[in-house]
């Protein structure tokens, strides 16, 4: 909520509001840092932050002597303001791993570069902003990070208040909303069919059993398709799709103990990554040598350090640049053109091809 955001930031805003809107004209002295602290009972150096914000913006200048004044129209328009997206997205909860912390990152940089200011919503944020409204004059966009389809009314309410929302990293077919996104089922035939490709039969999936959505059945209908394709009967036994991620662990471990026979896995999600590794690390298997590993999403390196793994990831630097575009056709009033990105393949050391294996000395 506004009363949660930092001081500063709020003055700035205001201060900026004002200057818009023409309250303070063109040209005007503002109140002096005594004042503005008084007025608005924050500390003098909170003051001289939100002012240095406004100055590096370009909305105002500082005359030694004098004290701080709004620009005038020949020193640039303040209404050139910068734009401010809204980030939200529940796999925004998964922001201390490596393939988000790239994301973020990027997110930061192309942002800086297209004059944009980003402000992380929380869950309680998110639900003020579709239900109550609460914020929504603070906002130019909402960028929301893997929406499914049970999210659809929410981001219909925001349509009605003439919200902007761009989906990431979702498809959304079908709706209003542009989207960016990663072919998840290329993805995972992809790896999987290397996993296939090297001799391998007892092929064993980890993977989400999320059925409202779109990503978790793209990747299930890629696996099950490279080895289908191959002759290979999907076991039942050899798979797990897993409901509750925050209980998953367990379940990873149970898996792999009752599989001992798989020559290969593929992990279909980054959130199973660290209960994978975890067990082989425990159980002092190798890979490749004791089963051969294929992955979807970055793996953290300190578990591949050594020893790369063959992974399908999205290609997020490319997307959000996208992003940033498409969010650029919009306001210029152009129609939007929702892109599907095909994943970058990491190339690695993690399949053991087994055909050799097979065939013997010649």
């Amino acid at each position: 909520k506004e009363k949660h955001r930092p001081a500063y930031l709020r003055l700035r805003d205001e201060l900026l509001d004002e200057i818009r809107t023409g309250k303070i004209k063109k040209g005007a002295r503002l109140p002096s840092e005594g004042e503005l602290s008084r007025q608005y009972r924050i500390h003098r150096h909170t003051v001289r932050n939100s002012l240095h914000l406004l100055e590096e913006a370009e909305v105002i200048t500082s005359q030694p002597g004098k004290g701080w004044f709004v620009r005038s129209a020949g020193e640039g328009d303040p209404g050139e303001r910068t734009k401010v997206i809204g980030i939200y997205g529940v796999s925004l909860f998964y922001m201390h791993s490596p393939m988000m912390a790239f994301l973020l990152n990027t997110l930061l940089k192309e942002s800086r570069k297209n004059n944009f200011e980003l402000r992380f919503l929380c869950t309680r944020d998110f639900y003020d902003l579709v239900e109550k409204g609460v914020g929504k004059g603070q906002l130019d966009w909402l960028l929301f990070s893997g929406p499914n389809s049970y999210h659809l009314p929410s981001l219909n309410a925001l349509k009605e208040q003439n919200i902007k929302v761009f989906a990431f990293n979702r498809r959304l077919a079908g709706t209003p909303f542009p989207y960016v996104t990663t072919d998840q089922y290329a993805g995972a035939r992809e790896v999987s069919g290397r996993l296939v490709a090297a001799g391998h039969r007892k092929i064993g999936y980890i993977g989400s059993a999320l059925s409202n959505s779109s990503y978790v059945a793209e990747r299930w209908h890629g696996f099950c398709d490279a080895l289908t394709d191959a002759g290979i009967e999907v076991e039942e036994r050899r798979v797990l799709r897993i409901a509750d991620h925050e209980k998953h662990a367990d379940a990873v471990w149970k898996f792999m103990a009752e599989n001992k026979d798989m020559t290969a896995l593929y992990v279909a999600g980054e959130v199973f990554h660290n209960a994978v590794f975890e067990y082989l690390f425990q159980n002092q298997m190798r890979i490749p040598d004791d089963i051969s590993i294929g992955a979807f999403d970055k793996v953290d390196p300190g578990w591949g350090a050594s020893m790369s793994i063959v992974t399908a990831e999205p290609p997020f630097d490319e997307m959000i640049r996208e992003v940033f575009r498409q969010m650029d056709r919009i306001d210029r009033g152009e129609k939007p053109e929702s892109r599907v990105f095909v994943p970058h393949i990491t190339d690695g050391q993690s399949i053991k091809n087994i055909n050799e294996v097979k065939q013997g000395p010649s």
